[in-house]
């Protein structure tokens, strides 16, 4: 059995749940673990969400928060200044319809799922942790988790040094959840974190853009595995959306851990 990671779904439910069959066909015995954007952009997040929520719930899925369920719960019960609408809400609301009391209850439970998962006993072949986040955090997690796990005293020392050593400013952008780990879009650079960190949030092609040129880019299938510093980015751009006048690649990607074997499929949800 491995562990299989799958990207930014985006509403395109028909094309998940294509996804989810071939990762199935590879490895019966699958376990899989969504790096967050379940809604928005694409045509079916309700549906998306009403199959994904029970099985999260049940223990058959695992998940991660992105930063479009940030947006979603945002633009739902704090709408004044909200910019929902400017990143796909618009699409999530159609889906919905008129059911604004299920489109509530499901942006309550995806508010609530975890900003990262760690797997302390799924290593990989240099003893690294798997790690995942909708965005980079492999650089900054251990100093989050002495900021805010562990014992009351062990936290406040170290938060005492870490502000002497780099100032209190360095530290609340430590602590500032929805911008490190559900909006960091910067590329990881440290090499000795002790984890292997699989995100999505990344559009690998805009990061290309950025960066000209990334380590472990892969032009065929546009998955970025960079197995020195260790970390995968597996956003290929799932949906295509004429709203923004651009072809974000449309596809969905899974990841294996700790072979990191790729799995894609063609997007085959349309936009009503």
């Amino acid at each position: 059995m491995s562990i299989w990671c799958i990207s930014d779904v985006h509403g395109c439910y028909l094309t998940m749940l294509a996804l989810i069959e071939k990762v199935k066909a590879k490895d019966s015995e699958a376990e899989f673990i969504f790096t967050g954007d379940f809604i928005d952009r694409g045509p079916k997040s309700k549906d998306v969400l009403g199959y994904i929520l029970p099985r999260i719930e049940s223990g058959e899925f695992k998940a991660v928060k992105g930063n479009h369920e940030e947006i979603m719960y945002n633009g739902i019960y704090h709408p004044f200044g909200s910019n929902w609408d400017d990143n796909g809400g618009i699409a999530t609301r159609q889906s919905y319809s008129e059911d604004t009391d299920l489109m509530k209850e499901h942006a309550n439970k995806i508010t609530d799922l975890p900003l990262y998962l760690i797997f302390d006993d799924c290593l990989d072949n240099k003893g690294r942790k798997l790690l995942v986040s909708h965005a980079f955090c492999a650089d900054f997690i251990d100093e989050y988790l002495h900021f805010t796990v562990g014992d009351k005293d062990e936290r406040e020392k170290f938060r005492d040094d870490y502000d002497e050593k780099y100032g209190l400013m360095a530290r609340i952008a430590i602590t500032k959840k929805g911008d490190l780990f559900n909006w960091n879009r910067n590329l990881p650079e440290k090499d000795d974190t002790g984890y292997f960190n699989i995100t999505g949030h990344n559009i690998t092609e805009h990061l290309l853009d950025r960066y000209i040129s990334i380590e472990g880019y892969d032009e065929e299938t546009e998955v970025i595995v960079n197995k020195d510093l260790g970390y995968a980015c597996i956003d290929t751009g799932a949906f295509i959306n004429s709203r923004h006048k651009v072809t974000f690649g449309g596809k969905m990607t899974a990841i294996s851990f700790p072979g990191l074997e790729v799995i894609q499929q063609k997007n085959i949800d349309e936009l009503e």
